[in-house]
């Protein structure tokens, strides 16, 4: 603290001294140096009736305030009356929240005719500089405003010193604010700024010699800067030119209210001109509304929050103009402008998308296996009683009709879960060599019937062979849910258009559309003049159970089970629509080399029963009771057992009678193939059938189907395991 001056110093005698408008900066290393100078400064001006302003920052308001008191200054009547006050830099330096060289010579300027008004002779202030370390936006500009306080100065009856803590500020900002003020306090001197040397001090001897040795020196030295200058500005130009990511510096355009409404292109790197497909002649100098007229107002309010509040900001956003998705960094290297740094992320996000719709894919996948063995059991019974039921009940009798309503409504619900399971891709499918195109003539009579009189059919089937392994009944199945979907958007009528073609996959395509593997392609077209759908629609229309048909009128499996289908048969399937044009689904199905099967369907065999004894391993009770019923019926004789261990055990006890065995593939204690490996060992001309409700995924692994053993899936009903049973034995 300094102490009460009883004898003037030569310090405060020239702090005294000081004339109207001098500006100077004060150079201090101690806070004692510090309050030996603006405290005798704040005196003076107190007793020579003026007002001042301290605006503390380094030091505490109180920390002042004491100081003075400890200096003689009566502070209590000087604050009370209003002739000193104590300012934070929140209230002067960054009112705004940054600094502005305009608004703080503004603030200046009130406050010197404020103080004229109230009759003061001039207005004395003195601010501590150390807030410039707080990383505020705006500091950048303080030698601005040092040298535009030179201007204003002499304008009003003022005296300003600027107060620098030496061992806080570099070098290089001392000898800026040195050369911005006419007069310097260091020590206990006020001086005149040693940079202006007096004419008769280049006569004295030697002088002139080091004066030359200076300026050389000085020469040198900026040749060195400038060359770093050189070095570092080509090492950035190269890093600019050579990174992969874009990047674009702009100048941000503001309406009336201070809006940001447009923004202005000032510079642009190779990368930005390969990603947006942009060149830097088209678009420097020009606004972003002249390049992108369609623009999304997103943009522009984005960036115009990161140029005028200079936060910076990342986000993820679609380009709608460019069609791609960027990852973008922007920040502001100074107020009212903005730099991005961005990256073209569309590629990453169809991955995402594809990623997110394969996981959700796989939950209802496993949630249609969980339920397909116990529902596919049931439905077994259900299926074979109702047959029973149908057969024993006299024509004519409402006894029929119930039990074809109960038989019509089992199937149904063994479709919904075959529906699951394509969708799932859990289904087991028997695929082979087919022509697409007889495919769609077989079933074009069909759908005729289905899309009705109002809605016209064309088809235009290419000639090339379009051979494809494939499930018929399934891509059958895929066309009459399309068909469906398109009558259910053509309410009023219209066209229903089925093209077949065939295509090449390449890397090309794959890069445009984002799914597929490279080979050759059949592909079938589906479309229609329907009322189409946005894009939040097309997005969820494979998802299972997502309708847009009102309650009662669909299951939403009809698309979502032609997606598992084509899925299923290594195939892709997508949709493109608008709204009030259309909506075509594009099929690609590999093509195969593989001779056609014959398609013709052989008749059906009609139902023999025998005489053979037939064991019929199964663990769920009814379906076993029904096997039994079922075999018993048609003169076969029947043993049963409820598990792996008691098949065995009763295969032992009856091995002279039994002729063939019925196995589930999964059962308690032992599996189905477990039991018949065993019973081969014993008898190995034993015959076999094995059944399950279980998913494809879960039956491979049992080796069941790679190995060609004959297999019935269930739901089954009592003449599919007749015909089996007999198929088997005749064999």
């Amino acid at each position: 603290m300094p102490k009460p001056h009883n004898n003037k110093t030569k310090l405060i005698n020239a702090l005294e001294q000081l004339a109207l408008h001098d500006h100077l900066c004060l150079i201090y290393e101690t806070r004692e140096e510090q309050f030996n100078a603006v405290i005798p400064f704040i005196r003076a001006g107190l007793e020579s009736g003026e007002k001042c302003i301290y605006i503390v920052d380094d030091n505490t308001a109180a920390t002042v305030l004491d100081a003075m008191r400890t200096d003689g200054i009566d502070v209590d009547s000087a604050v009370k009356s209003g002739r000193l006050s104590i300012a934070t830099k929140q209230e002067a330096y960054l009112k705004q929240g940054y600094f502005d060289p305009e608004w703080m010579i503004n603030f200046l300027k009130e406050a010197a005719d404020t103080a004229k008004r109230e009759g003061y002779p001039c207005l004395r202030v003195t601010g501590e500089m150390t807030w410039v370390f707080g990383g505020d936006p705006g500091v950048e500009r303080l030698i601005e405003y040092e040298a535009k306080l030179n201007y204003f100065c002499p304008e009003k009856d003022m005296l300003v010193i600027c107060q620098y803590n030496r061992n806080r500020f570099s070098p290089e900002i001392i000898i800026d604010v040195i050369r911005t003020h006419p007069l310097v306090i260091f020590k206990d001197t006020v001086c005149k700024n040693f940079y202006y040397v007096p004419p008769d001090d280049f006569l004295k001897p030697g002088q002139s010699y080091r004066e030359a040795e200076r300026l050389l020196d000085n020469i040198l030295e900026r040749s060195r800067v400038e060359e770093k200058l050189r070095e570092r500005e080509y090492r950035y130009r190269t890093l600019f030119d050579e990174i992969n990511e874009g990047f674009a510096l702009h100048e941000i355009i503001c309406n009336k209210k201070g809006e940001a409404v447009d923004y202005r292109f000032l510079e642009i790197n190779p990368a930005f001109e390969t990603m947006t497909g942009m060149k830097r002649d088209n678009v420097i100098g020009k606004r972003v509304l002249e390049v992108l007229p369609n623009l999304e107002k997103y943009w522009i309010e984005s960036y115009g929050k990161v140029a005028l509040t200079r936060i910076p900001v990342k986000f993820q956003n679609y380009a709608r103009e460019l069609g791609k998705y960027f990852e973008v960094a922007a920040f502001s290297p100074q107020k009212g402008q903005f730099a991005t740094l961005f990256t073209d992320i569309t590629d990453k996000k169809k991955l995402e998308d594809q990623l997110r719709h394969a996981q959700k894919m796989e939950a209802v996948g496993q949630l249609a296996g969980g339920i397909a063995h116990d529902f596919n059991n049931i439905l077994t019974t259900i299926i074979g009683y109702g047959d029973f039921l149908r057969d024993e009940t006299p024509e004519g009798s409402s006894l029929k009709t119930y039990a074809d309503q109960i038989l019509t409504a089992a199937d149904n619900a063994a479709g919904l879960t075959r529906g699951l399971l394509a969708f799932s891709r859990k289904q087991v499918i028997a695929t082979k060599p087919v022509n697409l195109n007889e495919i769609i003539r077989r079933v074009e009579k069909l759908l005729l019937r289905l899309i009705g009189e109002d809605i016209e059919l064309k088809t235009a089937l290419t000639e090339k062979d379009l051979t494809i392994m494939a499930d018929r009944g399934q891509i059958e199945q895929v066309l009459m849910n399309l068909c469906a979907n398109a009558r259910d958007a053509m309410p009023n009528g219209g066209i229903l258009t089925i093209d077949t073609g065939f295509i090449e996959i390449d890397d090309a395509f794959i890069k445009a559309h984002g799914f597929g593997k490279e080979g050759m392609y059949a592909l079938i077209s589906v479309a229609d003049t329907g009322m189409g759908m946005d894009e939040k629609t097309r997005e969820r229309i494979f998802e299972p159970f997502f309708t847009t048909k009102g309650p009662g009128r669909g299951t939403g499996l009809g698309l979502s089970t032609a997606y598992g289908i084509i899925k299923n048969h290594d195939g892709y399937i997508n949709c493109y629509s608008e709204m009030g044009k259309g909506t075509i689904f594009r099929i690609y199905l590999p093509i195969t080399k593989a001779g056609i099967e014959d398609a013709k369907a052989a008749a059906l065999p009609p139902l023999r029963g025998g005489t053979e004894t037939v064991l019929i391993a199964e663990d769920d009770a009814d379906v076993r009771k029904l096997m039994k019923d079922v075999l018993i019926g048609f003169g076969y004789r029947v043993i049963e057992a409820a598990d792996g261990e008691a098949a065995l055990k009763a295969f032992k006890e009856n091995m002279d009678k039994l002729r063939i065995i019925i196995l589930d593939v999964i059962m308690p204690k032992k599996c189905g193939k477990e039991v018949y490996q065993e019973i081969k060992k014993m008898s190995p001309d034993i015959k076999a059938v094995f059944t399950s409700g279980y998913t494809e995924d879960i039956i491979k692994k049992t080796g069941i189907l790679e190995e060609g053993l004959n297999f019935i899936s269930k739901p089954v009903s009592p003449s599919e395991l007749l015909r089996k049973v007999r198929e088997v034995l005749d064999t």
